[in-house]
């Protein structure tokens, strides 16, 4: 059983495992390692990226987090699934590349996996609101299955570019109600991600696929 006074150790094995190194001088921008995930940029463009993400650990988590997105929404488009504005850029060639990439420690077991590699519905953290719906800003409500007894919840938004925008605090409960203060800077129809990492009560980290929801119009008057 986890205990309940160790909110912030908990919230502390959920942040991105960037080393505690300044940026580069030459780090690019947040748009570039995006739209090198997207597979958007001509290769003269990516081959100086690629060689510097590899002697920069923070760009190498941004673009690991970007290339993990992706793939989600990739695969979730083929299967029918996901309905959002707009097209997402084959990845293919990214992936391949990040394989060779990332050398950095990950949990490799197959619980820690996000749940569209191994399954849909019914896993662990699986949502349950569908990918690409809207939701109105003042009533975001994000519901997952749960992953058994015992265990506490961390949900991660992101924005349409990825960066973080919102986490919440430690959940008992498989749904979070995202604050409207929290989108604020979030348009009406915009797509934003969201992501549940749990601890289960053996001590098991799980991380969920991302899903896409839209951000709707207030309802309240």
């Amino acid at each position: 059983m986890i205990a309940r006074g160790e909110p912030e150790r908990l919230r502390e094995m959920f942040r991105r495992q960037v080393p505690d190194e300044p940026p580069l001088p030459s780090c690019p921008d947040d748009a570039e390692i995006q739209a090198a995930a997207g597979g958007e940029l001509p290769p003269e463009r990516l081959a100086p990226l690629l060689d510097h993400m590899i002697a920069c650990p923070a760009c190498a988590e941004s673009w690991r987090m970007a290339v993990a997105i992706r793939r989600d929404l990739v695969r979730a488009r083929r299967t029918g699934r996901l309905r959002l504005v707009g097209a997402l850029a084959a990845a293919t060639l990214v992936l391949a590349s990040a394989v060779v990439l990332f050398r950095t420690p990950r949990p490799a077991s197959p619980e820690t996996r996000p749940a569209a590699v191994r399954g849909e519905a019914e896993r662990p953290l699986a949502a349950l609101v569908p990918d690409g719906a809207e939701l109105p800003r003042d009533r975001m409500e994000l519901r997952f299955r749960p992953a058994g007894p015992g265990s506490r919840y961390f949900v991660q938004v992101l924005t349409s570019g990825l960066a973080v925008l919102h986490e919440s605090p430690e959940l008992e409960q498989p749904r979070y109600v995202v604050p409207a203060a929290a989108l604020a800077g979030v348009r009406d129809g915009e797509t934003i991600y969201w992501i549940v990492r749990a601890v289960s009560a053996d001590g098991r980290v799980i991380e969920s696929a991302a899903h896409a929801v839209i951000v709707g119009a207030a309802e309240a008057g």
